[in-house]
């Protein structure tokens, strides 16, 4: 129960927060994030030879997460209507 209170707890806090004060696209920049600090965390422990598969994939990760932190998105979206 210590381990949720002190790790889990302040996670869920702040994913809870930050989806009340940011908009989706940005919120969800943090998931491709993730990816890949898990391929420089596997790297920097196994010291493996980077591939360039892996190369590419984590430049696209970088890619698409500065895309949505970065662009500004429109203020208005065109809805769907009936005119």
């Amino acid at each position: 129960m210590l381990r949720c209170i002190v790790f889990d707890l302040p996670l869920v806090w702040l994913t809870v927060w930050l989806a009340r004060e940011m908009n989706a696209a940005r919120l969800s920049a943090r998931f491709l994030l993730v990816p890949l600090v898990t391929v420089a965390e596997g790297y920097a422990v196994e010291r493996g030879p980077l591939e360039l598969k892996t190369l590419l994939a984590a430049g696209l990760l970088c890619a698409g997460g500065v895309m949505l932190l970065v662009w500004d998105e429109p203020e208005e979206v065109a809805g769907l209507g009936l005119r």
